[in-house]
């Protein structure tokens, strides 16, 4: 798992990540998924793939947001600072005329 390594990888890419209506369709050759998706039963698994960390950016407003949560009798819910990223560049990334399709990288979002 490159995104897992504390070192950080040279990679290039072997395939095209595209979205699942790019993958579903007949130009599908060459192309992967972000996400273990399971066609059988239309569901993704996204833990082995994710990296995790703490927000680096300005989190007032999220600070600000969760003591509000606090105060507002479960009316509503805090939000974490934690950020999933589904790939990790560290090193040189080289995409060896495949292409990267964020829409794959942030689709579906509800699902973690």
């Amino acid at each position: 798992m490159y995104n897992k390594s504390n070192e950080g990888e040279i990679v290039v890419l072997r395939k095209s990540f595209e979205s699942l209506e790019y993958y579903n369709s007949s130009k599908s050759d060459g192309v992967v998924l972000f996400g273990n998706y399971k066609k059988s039963n239309d569901s993704y698994n996204f833990e082995e793939e994710v990296y995790r960390f703490e927000t680096k950016f300005n989190k007032e407003y999220i600070d600000q947001w969760n003591e509000f949560a606090k105060n507002s009798k479960g009316e509503y819910k805090e939000i974490s600072d934690e950020v999933l990223a589904g790939l990790r560049v560290q090193k040189d990334f080289y995409g060896n005329g495949y292409t990267l399709n964020f829409h794959n990288l942030t689709y579906p979002y509800d699902v973690i």
